[in-house]
């Protein structure tokens, strides 16, 4: 039964035995398939079983959904291809809510959203409620609530606003007095701020005090150490007569004697003396060498100054030093 919905054929006729235009409901159709197609083949038979042409409709009328009045897949465009001349009506009621809304999008405030903000301003608070049903009856108006506006129903907006005016007068004092009220909210006082006592709470010690009046500003002078000098004490460096706490607990150091190889070395394996082969790069880049022959004395040399022959202190031979003895 969910997937089945109900669709009232309505007919409008003229009826001779009364002499005027009648509305009959003709039927109430279930539907299972909510589609132009199958919307259009209900509403056929039903016309079939009594036997009424589709040429003898003048005029169909349905809402403004798409798949009524769809001019591809519709129901209108299906009885367009029996009856090419019946003229096709939406829904009047719709039609005239979308020129209201258009109309209110005119004016220099959002109705809507202000319909809106009143009701569920009022609608949480029972003391609001009771203080505007007071100001109703002071201001001799009816008695009535707010409208609630629901953009699903048609012409709705127009019933919420006709109601706003009927209400406007105590609605204006209620919102003054709710303004008002905000506004005379209790400031901070001595009682509920400790910063704000009044001087008869301070401390003895400071109400016999005099006042000064406040004067130009002058730079201080110090002639002295300040308190907090005096507080701090003059600093003495401290001097070490022994080791140190970290030095006890450790205990006495040993140097460490190396008695193999280390960990790297290790590692490295062991090394072997490279013996050259032969001449290095840094020579056969340089090219074979050739000895240098000195043609002349050098500038150490020329620097000393001429050389004199050294003497020998041996006496020449064949001289006897024990004949002088």
């Amino acid at each position: 039964m969910d997937d089945v919905k109900l669709y009232p054929l309505v007919v409008r006729v003229y009826d001779p035995s009364v002499g005027k235009i009648v509305v009959v409901l003709l039927k109430m159709v279930e539907c299972r398939e909510s589609t132009g197609e199958g919307i259009y083949n209900l509403t056929d038979q039903e016309l079939n079983k009594r036997k009424i042409p589709w040429g003898n409709c003048v005029s169909f009328s349905a809402d403004n959904a798409s798949v009524m009045q769809g001019l591809r897949k519709g129901v209108a465009a299906f009885i367009k291809s029996q009856n090419p001349h019946i003229y096709m009506v939406g829904c009047a009621c719709h039609l005239m809510h979308l020129a209201a809304e258009k109309a209110s999008r005119s004016l220099c405030i959002d109705i809507e959203d202000m319909l809106i903000l009143i009701y569920y301003y009022l609608d949480k608070s029972s003391k609001r409620k009771a203080l505007l049903r007071d100001l109703q009856m002071l201001c001799d108006t009816d008695v009535r609530k707010i409208l609630k506006l629901s953009s699903t129903r048609w012409l709705a907006l127009g019933k919420c606003v006709n109601r706003l005016l009927q209400q406007w007068e105590p609605l204006t004092l209620f919102f003054t007095e709710e303004a008002a009220g905000k506004k005379a909210a209790k400031p901070l006082t001595s009682l509920t701020h400790p910063s704000l006592k009044s001087p008869a709470t301070l401390s003895p010690q400071l109400t016999h005090l005099p006042l000064q009046q406040a004067g130009p500003t002058s730079n201080r002078q110090q002639t002295g150490p300040t308190t907090k000098q005096l507080q701090a004490r003059p600093s003495t460096p401290r001097q070490q007569t022994g080791p140190t706490t970290k030095q006890l607990q450790a205990g006495p150091s040993t140097p460490r004697q190396q008695t193999g190889p280390t960990t790297k070395q290790l590692q490295a394996g062991p090394s072997t003396p490279r013996q050259q082969t032969g001449p290095t790069t840094k020579q056969l880049q340089a090219g074979p060498s050739t000895p240098r022959q000195q043609t002349g004395p050098t500038t150490k040399q020329l620097q000393a100054g001429p050389s004199i022959p050294r003497q020998s202190a041996q006496p020449p031979k064949g001289f006897d030093l024990n004949q002088f003895v």
